[in-house]
């Protein structure tokens, strides 16, 4: 039987990245999801600091806003292009992250070898 345990993340730091892979019985729900822990970070940035692309994978079908940011104002892209991730880059993308000039500068010193990936970023910048 499956349970929901959103009530929980606001008193208990919980890993959920653990849960959400390795329990079935654990239900990720939209706000769960959209939670932020204890150190003021989304679910969604935590998966790309982590490198975590399945868990990032399972927020973003969700509908997550994917432009969310955490209490510094860093937005997931900006974490996974600082990790040089493309996969979680990639991801993020395509599911409409918004790019500032600086994410576009580290992107093409990175990825300088993958063109389709540098133009899902120039198509993403904001203007």
């Amino acid at each position: 039987m499956a349970y929901d345990i959103s009530q929980k993340v606001d008193s208990v730091y919980i890993n959920l990245f653990d849960y959400i892979l390795n329990e079935e019985r654990i239900v990720l729900t939209k706000e769960l999801a959209e939670s932020y822990d204890l150190t003021g970070i989304p679910m969604l940035i935590n998966a790309a600091v982590e490198e975590n692309y399945l868990v990032l994978k399972k927020i973003l079908a969700l509908k997550v806003d994917v432009n969310q940011t955490d209490i510094e104002g860093y937005t997931a892209i900006e974490c996974a292009v600082n990790n040089a991730d493309a996969l979680i880059c990639a991801e993020l993308l395509n599911n409409g992250a918004l790019v500032t000039q600086d994410d576009l500068n580290k992107a093409k010193k990175y990825f300088k070898g993958d063109k389709e990936l540098l133009k899902a970023f120039q198509k993403n910048l904001v203007k």
